[in-house]
């Protein structure tokens, strides 16, 4: 019973997480080692890291971890030229499709969903893989997808 409440709040967390609305600035106004920019996040992603920032248990670590694989297994992110994306996110089994559009700017994506949804979330985008950070309370959950 522990290990499912774990999940049921490692997945809840992961998801609020994604919906917020994530206003934190960065006040050393220092710009990443690639500025992020429209053009170099074009193209289809794939989860390839995920860390919650949070402690799990021992007791459900097993779970948390399968959660974590079934994620990167089957989450990704399509970026499109004229600012449209498409997001397929996995968890227990489900699979849930978002679209909208998005920009990019002073290190921070802002994506709109169809059903009006915002979201601001730092990125670290490289040519190869990107980072999105968003701060729940006192920890930090990172999302690091690499292009396909």
């Amino acid at each position: 019973m522990k290990k499912s409440i774990y999940v049921f709040a490692l997945l809840s967390a992961l998801f609020l997480v994604a919906c917020e609305n994530n206003k934190s600035d960065d006040s050393t106004g220092e710009k990443t080692e690639m500025e992020a920019d429209a053009s170099s996040i074009v193209g289809e992603w794939k989860l390839s890291d995920l860390d919650t920032g949070m402690e799990v248990p021992d007791e459900a670590r097993a779970s948390a971890e399968a959660v974590v694989e079934e994620m990167k297994e089957k989450s990704s992110m399509t970026f499109n030229e004229d600012g449209t994306y498409v997001s397929r996110q996995a968890a227990q089994g489900r699979v849930t499709t978002e679209t909208g559009m998005y920009e990019i700017e002073d290190g921070k994506i802002v994506t709109t969903s169809e059903q009006g949804n915002r979201q601001v979330l730092d990125i670290d985008l490289g040519e190869d893989s990107f980072t999105l950070r968003a701060k729940n309370g006192d920890s930090e959950m990172k999302l690091t997808y690499t292009r396909k």
